[in-house]
Parts: structure tokens; C-alpha cells; sequence
């Protein structure tokens, strides 16, 4: 983080020794809470008595650090299957909108398996977007996958005042019949 100057305020590294992470969004919140996610690809990261929850593969992280660089979370997001957050967004709660890809049919939040309680429960082809709204303090508010039959992502996702979330990404099979769509939208 740089100051208005350019000065550095603070910055840190997440990440394990081997393989190859990387931190692929950004946001803050209305006190100045930085916000960063992305993909976990070093197996350090994954405690053994979590590999049966998070596997051995890659890994969504979602970080929340204060205007100081003091880490207030880390979360580790996904399952047996690679996972990565693409992108991320933040309301003036804290309460942050995490968004990706996924190759797991289950998704744990660190120890915890997520009951996925949004519009669509089930990871439909190989490979599907997934929105996940955490709350300040980092627990789990709502998850759902998104997605047809074919191979989809989600890379981007904004909120509207009244919390509802918008996502953007990729369909590799447009005529899948079971993606989710809004007609006329």
C-alpha cells in the first residue's frame, strides 16, 4: 500500500516456497481495510488435517489486512479440485464479494465445509464460476456456484446498494440450455 505521495505504508507477502502463487484482486473498504485474493498454489499453505477439506491442489486465499498491513483474516477457499478467486469487491460493511472458478463439486472455507446456499448448489460441467460473500470478520454469508454444462468462470463481480451482487466472466458453451440467464437482461 502507498500513501497519496507514493510513499510506502505497507507490504507483505503471502505465499509458501514453492510453486507459484498469486494475487489476482484488490479492494478496500470505507475504514481503509485492504483487501486481496487470489490463487494459493504452494502446498505449505494447506495444513495436513485440512487436505481431506482443501485437497492437495490449488486453492482460492481471500486476505484482510488493516490500513497498516495487520492481517485481520486469511481464508482459504475451495476444495479437491483447483480453485482461484479472479476477482473481489467490497461494501462499506466489509462484508466482501469473492468470485472465481472452481473444480470441485464441494467448497470448505478453511476447516469449515460450506453449505453452498445460493441459486445453484451443484458444480454443473468440469469447470464453474463461483460467488462467495463473506462478512467482516471473514465467516461465510452465502456461496453459489455459477455456471452451465460446459466450462464457465466468473472474473469480475460489483454490489448494488441494496446488496445484491452483479458477476461477469466466461461461457464456454452459450446454447448449454443450464446456465442461468435473466430473460430480456
Amino acid at each position: 500500500r502507498v500513501d497519496a505521495d507514493g510513499g510506502l505504508v505497507f507490504s507483505t507477502y503471502f505465499g509458501g516456497n514453492e510453486d507459484s502463487d498469486s494475487g489476482n484482486a484488490v479492494a478496500f473498504d470505507a475504514a481503509g481495510n485492504v483487501y486481496a485474493a487470489g490463487q494459493a498454489s504452494s502446498g505449505g499453505l494447506v495444513l495436513p488435517i485440512l487436505s481431506p477439506l482443501l485437497g492437495s491442489s490449488d486453492n482460492a486465499f481471500i486476505n484482510k489486512y488493516s490500513p497498516t498491513g495487520t492481517l485481520l483474516y486469511d481464508q482459504l477457499l475451495g476444495g479437491t479440485g483447483v480453485d482461484y478467486a479472479t476477482g473481489l469487491a467490497v461494501d462499506a460493511a466489509g462484508n466482501a464479494y469473492v468470485v472465481g472458478s472452481t473444480r470441485s463439486g464441494t467448497l470448505a472455507l478453511d476447516s469449515d465445509t460450506l453449505a453452498v446456499n445460493g441459486d445453484d448448489a451443484t458444480l454443473s460441467g468440469a469447470v464453474d464460476g463461483f460467488l462467495v460473500r463473506l462478512d467482516g470478520a471473514g465467516g461465510h454469508v452465502y456461496s453459489t456456484f455459477v455456471g452451465g454444462s460446459d466450462n464457465d468462470t466468473v472474473t469480475g463481480v460489483a454490489f448494488a446498494g441494496d446488496g445484491k451482487a452483479y458477476v461477469v466472466g466466461e461461457t464456454k458453451f452459450r446454447n448449454s440450455g443450464n446456465l442461468a440467464t435473466t430473460a430480456g437482461a
